[in-house]
């Protein structure tokens, strides 16, 4: 484990982390300007927070409860792109401008790959397990 690969892995979670949370904050302005941003919105993006501050700091459970979520979230996300796909067959001709549909399962199958890239990142990158083990050591 050397220094370099605990400063890439530090680097890896870092994205990773910021990736996830940016899409949470883009969901909180959506959920804003669309008047619906209630409780449950409020304690998923607490517990997200806290959930990612947790990973940060090194902790080995909340890391694999990040990957078990980020498989979920990638599954349950290219579900959704496939359905938005075969929806769009049926639908393109009826709709003013198909072409936003599109982005949206572009969207869709994007946010799923990283989804599912960062759940492997976090499980099985040598740098990120070096960087875990580093912080791991220095809490002891």
């Amino acid at each position: 484990m050397t220094r370099e690969m605990i400063l890439s892995g530090h680097r890896t979670v870092t994205v990773i982390l910021g990736l996830i949370l940016l899409i949470h904050v883009l969901t909180i302005i959506s959920s804003l300007l669309q008047g619906n941003f209630g409780l449950p919105q409020l304690i998923r993006v607490g517990l997200t927070f806290w959930l990612a501050w947790s990973v940060y700091r090194g902790s080995a459970v909340a890391r694999w409860i990040m990957v078990v979520l980020l498989v979920f979230a990638a599954i349950t996300t290219f579900n959704g792109g496939m359905h938005l796909t075969e929806l769009s067959a049926r639908v393109s001709e009826t709709l003013q401008n198909p072409g936003a549909l599109k982005g949206v399962i572009f969207m869709a199958y994007g946010m799923a790959t990283a989804y599912g890239l960062s759940a492997i990142a976090l499980a099985f990158m040598p740098n990120v397990k070096a960087y875990f083990a580093y912080v791991q050591g220095q809490a002891s």
